[in-house]
């Protein structure tokens, strides 16, 4: 399963996500993060900042093709044992 989804990100990188790299303003990266809920349905969702035009593209074009928002209870999930 992990190889389809490593095909459906590269497929969505190259693919349905391509018009972003001309998208206004300029940026680096948009870091999407997908996987399988308890259903085997597809989620996504940003974890990194981006403008907000960007994260309603994103929207669009992941509900087009029928992936599920990934919904999280919190902020930032990814504190370590080290955290303030």
């Amino acid at each position: 399963m992990s190889k389809r989804l490593e095909r459906l990100a590269k497929e969505l990188e190259t693919i349905h996500l391509k018009p972003l790299e001309n998208m206004e303003p300029l940026y680096g990266d948009v870091v999407i993060y997908i996987s399988y809920n308890s259903k085997y349905n597809i989620r996504w969702r940003i974890v990194n900042d981006v403008p907000q035009g960007t994260e309603e593209a994103v929207s669009k074009y992941c509900s087009q093709l029928g992936y599920l928002k990934w919904k999280i209870t919190t902020v930032n999930s990814f504190t370590g044992k080290n955290s303030l």
